[in-house]
């Protein structure tokens, strides 16, 4: 429950940004909210700036093709998943965590918007 308060949060937060693309989750459905992944077009630089605010993030999920035993065994070349690929370079997991106050929540949404541009 704590976790969807969170997400809740960070979606009213970011779903006007027009540089954050959040979760989309339909209206039949939920969400357990292990992850909370946005899509950024400068993934790369907003996990640097982040990281210099204090604000862990990661990047939780590697398209298969990418693995180096599915790469070889299977021969799998980057340019055969153009989608995956670009979905990939945008995606950011924030934090998200049951005992996260609303100051740390607060304080991730400012640095978020603040790396984005």
């Amino acid at each position: 429950k704590k976790r969807v308060v969170i997400a809740a949060k960070y979606t009213g937060a970011f779903k006007n940004n027009k540089n954050i693309t959040p979760p989309f989750i339909k209206d039949d459905r939920t969400a357990s909210w292990h992850l909370y992944v946005i899509k950024v077009d400068n993934r790369d630089k907003v996990i640097e700036r982040l990281k210099k605010m204090g604000v862990g993030c990661s990047v939780h999920f590697i398209p298969i093709h990418k693995h180096p035993y599915y790469k070889d065994k299977y021969q799998l070349y980057d340019a055969n998943y153009p989608v995956a690929n670009k979905v990939f370079n945008q995606s950011i997991s924030l934090p998200i965590f049951p005992d996260m106050t609303k100051e740390e929540v607060d304080y991730v949404i400012k640095h978020v918007v603040d790396a984005v541009g």
